[in-house]
This record gives structure tokens, sequence and C-alpha cells, in this order.
């Protein structure tokens, strides 16, 4: 878009100077010109060369931000992030003039690894919280007309609307650790603080024991619960259960979904680091 543009604008100015030619041939010789028709060409020329200038700086300028953000939210995978903690490493000192070349020292992955671990499990935390909270929200606002008509007890709304701002609040705790280990991870890379870190590792390359649990634990345990909490849900608004009896459940499925995030991603992390090496 921006050279479809300048390109528009340039035309302008060709257009311009063409007139400029035309006028010029009407009066035989270029110094027999009229001046007033001269000064309004040059102004005119001025003009759109100032136009096609302001005007590319105001499209650099807008366009600047949506690409920096694109990159920023992209996901960042170990071997990246191990790029960028290389590059912010100091310069190596100047070889001797005389004697072997002395090669620089291999980088130290650990700290890098470790604030890029943390990332990852705070990340999976954040995720299951978020999901609880929205569980919670959705069950909130499928019970509120049940309460018009007073099918359901006014209590058991205030405990779960409670439940609901707790796991909110978990959620918004989750998250300000996670912004600190992101800080951490981007000192580490050289980056700006405050920029966005989505760190990122393919599960699915988890092998042995690792990949045998979770895929036993995902369809064992995630599944059954997942349809045991829709079943309690929909006995609890029938008069069925307990409104405590339905949050106990809730929370232990969450911690399960935490478990099972948290092992994900050290699974994936781990998987990533073997084929990488540690780097040290």
């Amino acid at each position: 878009m921006l050279f479809r543009s300048i390109a528009s604008l340039r035309n302008m100015t060709k257009n311009i100077c063409r007139a400029m030619s035309l006028t010029c041939s009407k009066n035989k010789v270029y110094g027999r010109a009229k001046k007033s028709e001269l000064s309004m060409i040059v102004e005119l020329g001025h003009f759109a060369l100032a136009l096609a200038l302001a005007f590319a700086s105001v499209l650099i300028s807008a366009q600047q931000p949506a690409s920096t953000k694109a990159v920023s939210d992209a996901p960042v995978s170990l071997s990246q992030y191990r790029q960028w903690v290389a590059a912010a490493q100091p310069a190596s000192p100047p070889q001797p003039k005389k004697g072997p070349v002395v090669p620089p020292p291999p980088v130290d992955f650990r700290p890098a690894d470790e604030a890029f671990l943390q990332v990852l499990t705070l990340q999976a935390r954040v995720a299951a919280a978020r999901q609880s909270q929205d569980r919670l929200a959705g069950w909130h606002a499928a019970i509120k007309p049940r309460v018009d008509n007073q099918s359901i007890a006014a209590l058991d709304v205030d405990i779960l609307t409670l439940a609901e701002k707790r796991a909110g609040a978990d959620a918004a705790r989750l998250e300000s650790d996670l912004r600190r280990v992101v800080d951490r991870a981007n000192t580490l890379a050289a980056r700006p603080s405050g920029t966005a870190l989505l760190a990122s590792v393919d599960t699915t390359e988890a092998s042995g024991p690792d990949a045998e649990g979770l895929s036993a634990m995902e369809k064992d345990v995630l599944v059954r619960g997942r349809d045991l909490l829709v079943k309690m849900f929909q006995s609890f608004t029938v008069g069925g259960g307990e409104i405590t009896e339905l949050l106990w459940y809730e929370s232990q499925a969450t911690e399960a979904e935490t478990n099972y995030r948290v092992w994900s991603a050290r699974a994936g992390f781990d998987a990533a680091v073997k084929a990488l090496g540690t780097g040290h």
C-alpha cells in the first residue's frame, strides 16, 4: 500500500512537470514564459513533493506498531530465544596479533533456559486459571434466570459469585507473576522491558514415560472430569446437588488441568533441550 501511494504521488509530480513543459513550449523559449505561470508551476511542484514525503512518513509510522505487535505476539521457540540470548552476549576481546586464534567461550544457556521454562510454566498456570474462571462465569450466567423464579437459592448464587471472583483474583495474581518472569527473560535477551514473550514448545515431541503419562492423564482424568462437571452442574440446576459439592469437584478438575498443562510444558521443554543440547 505504501509503495502504491508513493507511485501515485510520483505520477502527480510527473504530470505537473509535463504541464510545465507544455507551458514553456507554447512560449517557444523557456526564458519568455510568464513569471506568474512559472511561479505557480514551481509552487505546485514543491507542494507535490512535500505531500509525498509527508504521506509516506504517516504511512510508515502507522504501519510500524502493527508490525511490531505482530512480531511480539508470535510464539517464540527455545531455539529462537537462545539465538536472542547469544546475540546479547558481550563482544569477545580482540584477538592477539601473534599466536593462535582464541575461540570465544561457549554461551552458558542454563540461566536463559530456566527463565524460558518459568515463562512456560506460568503460561500453563494462567491458562488453567482463566479456564476455571470462564467455567464459573458460564455457570453463573446459566443459573441467573432460575434465581428470579426461585428455583435456585440466592445464597447458592452468592457462593458461586464468590468462587468466580476468587478464580479471577488467582488468575490475575498468576498473570502478575508471569509479567515478572517475562521481564527477566527479556533482560537476558536484551529485549525492552514490557515486551510480550509467548514461549512455545512442541508438546508432541515428548517421549517415553512423559508421553505415556500425559496421554493417560488426558483420557482418564481430564476428559472424564469435564464430563462429570457437566453432569453435576445439570443435576444442580434441577435441585439434585449442593453448590459446595459442585465447586469442590470444579477445584479438583482445575488442579488436574493445571498439573496436565505444566507437565506437558515441561515435557516439551525437556525434548527441546535434548534436541538443542545444553549449550555449556
